[in-house]
Parts: C-alpha cells; sequence; structure tokens
C-alpha cells in the first residue's frame, strides 16, 4: 500500500550541474545515474558532446545543444543538455537559442498545473579568458538578455547553470511593481517577501557586473543564499585556485513563493562543481505520469523457475 505522502507529488525537482565534460562516457556511472534518477529535469553545462554522438537513456527523454567542433580540438568542448524524464513530455518543449552553449525549454503551464508558463534556460558562459568571446558575433551576455527580453512578457523566466560570475557582497535590484504585474491568481505582493542574499564567496570578477546588468534590467533575482537549504549562499566550485560561487539558480521574483528549497550537494569526484537541486511548488501531482526508470528495471527483470526452462 502507498503511503499518502507519498502518492501526492505536486512539485517539480529541478537541477542542475558543470560536468565537465565526458558526459556521454559519465552518464553511465552509477553516481550521474543516481543523480540524474533523483529529479524530474537535470540540466548539465560542459558536455563536451560531438553533433555526431549518440545519447540516450532509458526512461528519459533528452534536448541538448553541442558546440561546433574546434579544428584545434580532437573533442568536443562546451555545449549544454537537459535530461527529463519522459513521462512529462507532453509538458516540455525545446526552443533553440541563437548561441550553442544555452538552450530554453518551455514548461506548460496546463501540463505543469502553473499560472504562467515557465521558460526554463541551461546556460553556460565560459570564463573571462575563453578565446570563444573574441569569437562571437554576439556576446554570451547579449544573447541571454535580448532572449529574456524574448521570453520574459510570455511566462516566468529560471536560468540555471554555469555563468563563472563571481558576485561578491553585489545584490541585485528589482522593481516590485514591475513585479505584481506579472503576478499569478494564486500569488498576492505580500508573498514577495525577498530576504537579503547570503553568499560564501566573497570575491567579484567582471563577469559578475555583466550579469547583474542582465539580472537588474529584467527584473531578476537569484535563488541562491536566500532559501531553504542554502540560507548562506554556499560555494560549489572547488579547484586548485580556491573555492567559489558560479552557479545558480535564478527566477523572476513572482516565481520566488512557488520555491519550496534550493540546496549546493555534496562534491562529485567526477567534477569541481557540485550539484544545485531545487524544488518548485506546481499544481499537479507528478507520481502518475508514467513508469519510473526503477519500475523499467524492474519490468526488464525476472527471477528464474527450473520449471520455466521448457518453455525456452
Amino acid at each position: 500500500m502507498v503511503n499518502p505522502s507519498e502518492r501526492q507529488k505536486c512539485f517539480l525537482s529541478l537541477a542542475s550541474q558543470n560536468i565537465q565534460g565526458g558526459f556521454g562516457n559519465k552518464i553511465q556511472i552509477d553516481d550521474v545515474y543516481n543523480f540524474i534518477n533523483s529529479n524530474d529535469i537535470t540540466c548539465f553545462q560542459e558536455t563536451w558532446l560531438l553533433p555526431s554522438t549518440c545519447l540516450t537513456l532509458p526512461g528519459y527523454s533528452i534536448f541538448r545543444s553541442d558546440r561546433a567542433k574546434s579544428k584545434r580540438k580532437h573533442c568536443g568542448s562546451g555545449g549544454v543538455v537537459v535530461v527529463y524524464k519522459t513521462s512529462l513530455s507532453k509538458g516540455v518543449q525545446k526552443i533553440n537559442s541563437e548561441n550553442d552553449d544555452i538552450v530554453w525549454v518551455k514548461l506548460n503551464k496546463s501540463f505543469f498545473g502553473l499560472s504562467r508558463d515557465i521558460y526554463l534556460c541551461n546556460c553556460y558562459i565560459p570564463p573571462q579568458k575563453s578565446e570563444l568571446h573574441d569569437r562571437r558575433e554576439a556576446s554570451y551576455f547579449e544573447t541571454l538578455r535580448n532572449e529574456i527580453a524574448k521570453f520574459k512578457n510570455m511566462g516566468h523566466i529560471l536560468l540555471c547553470g554555469d555563468f563563472n560570475a563571481r558576485l561578491g557582497c553585489l545584490q541585485e535590484r528589482y522593481d516590485i511593481i514591475d513585479c505584481e504585474k506579472s503576478l499569478g491568481d494564486n500569488i498576492s505582493i505580500d508573498d514577495l517577501s525577498v530576504s537579503h542574499r547570503f553568499n560564501e564567496d566573497r570575491v567579484e570578477n567582471m563577469w559578475a557586473k555583466e550579469l547583474l546588468s542582465i539580472l537588474n534590467e529584467s527584473h531578476l533575482m537569484i535563488i541562491n543564499g536566500r532559501t531553504i537549504g542554502d540560507c548562506f549562499g554556499a560555494n560549489m566550485c572547488y579547484n586548485l585556485q580556491g573555492s567559489s560561487t558560479v552557479d545558480y539558480f535564478i527566477a523572476n521574483p513572482s516565481l520566488y513563493p512557488s520555491v519550496l528549497n534550493m540546496e549546493v550537494c555534496l562534491q562529485t569526484w567526477y567534477s569541481d562543481h557540485s550539484p544545485l537541486k531545487m524544488t518548485l511548488s506546481i499544481g499537479r501531482d507528478l507520481h502518475d505520469l508514467g513508469c519510473s526508470v526503477e519500475n523499467l528495471q524492474k519490468l526488464s527483470s525476472f527471477v528464474w523457475d527450473e520449471e520455466d526452462k521448457q518453455k525456452f
């Protein structure tokens, strides 16, 4: 018998991680597979997949954007992937970006029981010193700004990914009046009591001003450091240079009341970046939409009986 609390799944679990390459191989690792299996939608950055690489995962569907292969490299680089449970297929739609390190996914309001559609963006912005910034006709931030402007009047905006922006103590500014105009029927202006954002990383870099400029212009806020699960703005990137905060969940303030929690998970051995996980309250129970991967595995296994050998 199923526990009543387990039957209700009126929430959507999202996750994001810079996997630092080799995604085609790492997806076969138990730790990565189990991480994907614990979420409804998982976004990965720096997948390093080539367009010719075939990628499948039982029970899941995949949206991907692969960076074109460089003539000077023997393997892929950059690129982003969105992995989602196949049972959600009727509620998600891929929207291509002008940049191959960005992919948008529309979450349908009717399917998920939302007041507005959500435009989810999985984004990777290379470090400041990357030569890619000199080779692009439009900068990464310019493309991101333009595409946010395109979608922000059509629904909620939810960004995730590795922005390589260290914000230190800088705070974003958003217009509460503008937020009120975009509120759904079930949210009041009183629900938009947003706390000060905390951040363990006290360093600012050049990309901080670029990212904050977009957030202030688009009236978006960072979820890290101001919600249950990440009250202190934990670092998630650990390497020889030290620790930092460069990966974020970012959203409209009017979406903030639907955020149940957001956390920086434990470090993983296969990447310098710890995963981020966030849970959104939605209006639909996702529990019975389809078989989980665990059920698919159970259906494909059996217990051998000696009497059965006569059948083969």
